[in-house]
């Protein structure tokens, strides 16, 4: 199965690149917004911060900001895997809280 963090997106793109994803199971952002839905953010850093006590890698630290901003292509592989992975990991670890929680709630 997969999980990611706004994963409607990365189906979209996939999708447009003509990649067939079959198996998803779960969304943080989403299941957050289910079960929170009055609280302003749905951000996979604070969700990561709060539940995970997890202080995930800015973005701004890889292409900075500004003037200055670079694109990602322009990043160093070894950064850009690194800031990829803890996404995945993190939408991961929270999605497997997350989707029993929906499932007790009936969602």
């Amino acid at each position: 199965t997969k999980a990611n963090q706004n994963i409607k997106y990365d189906l979209l793109a996939l999708h447009a690149s003509g990649f067939a994803v079959f198996g998803v199971d779960g969304d943080p952002m989403l299941a957050h917004y289910l079960l929170h839905s009055g609280e302003r953010s749905h951000s996979l850093d604070d969700m990561a911060r709060s539940l995970l006590n997890h202080t995930m890698i800015p973005i701004t630290d890889l292409i900075g900001k500004g003037k200055k901003q670079i694109t990602m292509d322009r990043v160093r592989v070894a950064n850009a895997a690194k800031y990829a992975c803890e996404d995945a990991d993190a939408a991961l670890q929270l999605a497997a809280l997350y989707e029993p929680r929906l499932d007790e709630r009936g969602f």
